[in-house]
């Protein structure tokens, strides 16, 4: 995709780290969102970018560098384990921190949206139809007062 192929140069030729950055993040979305067959196309253009972009001069870059790293290790295992082997060790030590406290959000949320659930008060409120009403509905005036569906 072009806009892709943009996003990448882009990352990697710019001089200023907050383009860099928000390429980075976009990066980040893509890899997460996009099917694979899109991106398999440009996996090594992802795979130098992101490692270039490891050792990006800017800090705020290097991070989101980091997480598009481990959204490649899913997308692409082979390209990240060769971005992955030409790392130096601290930049290892900081993808793995990441990439553990990545799993424990990800787990909490989890959790706390479980108890959300389980803590969500139950309206009595039912529309016309069996189903539950919003309050919008028990206001508005197109609520079937024959008691059908509609």
């Amino acid at each position: 995709d072009g806009s892709l192929k943009l996003v990448i140069s882009t990352l990697r030729e710019s001089k200023q780290a907050a383009v860099r950055h928000l390429c980075a993040e976009c990066l980040h979305k893509v890899l997460q969102t996009w099917p694979l067959q899109m991106l398999t196309p440009l996996s090594k253009e992802l795979e130098t970018a992101i490692a270039s972009s490891v050792t990006d001069a800017a800090v705020e870059v290097r991070s989101q560098a980091r997480q598009c790293l481990l959204s490649l290790r899913v997308a692409f295992p082979e390209r990240a384990r060769s971005v992955e082997a030409k790392l130096d060790a601290p930049t290892l030590r900081h993808l793995e921190e990441e990439a553990h406290n990545a799993q424990q959000q990800s787990s909490q949320r989890h959790v706390l949206g479980s108890r959300r659930e389980m803590k969500r008060p139950v309206s009595s409120t039912r529309s016309a139809c069996g189903g539950r009403s919003s309050r919008a509905d028990a206001t508005s005036s197109h609520v079937p007062t024959t008691g059908t569906c509609g």
